[in-house]
């Protein structure tokens, strides 16, 4: 659906959940990348990474969360 399709609330709340089921497939991603990171064992420049992509991976998750609960 477009944007510009949007017309009634029941749309904005369809498409809000499809970002949901993007942003958990986006943290799924981030999962792989971090366990990639992950081998990198006893490279110190890696911890930031791995700290940044835990950050966003919890948050996608979060943000997942709250576009899926439809409390209406």
């Amino acid at each position: 659906m477009e944007l510009k399709d949007i017309k009634t609330i029941d749309d904005m709340k369809k498409q809000a959940e499809i970002y949901g089921v993007m942003a958990e497939q986006i943290a799924d991603n981030l999962q792989d990348l971090k366990k990639l990171v992950a081998e990198k064992k006893n490279i110190d420049i890696y911890d930031d990474l791995l700290n940044k992509l835990d950050k966003a991976q919890h948050d996608l998750y979060q943000a997942s969360i709250e576009l899926a609960n439809d409390e209406d």
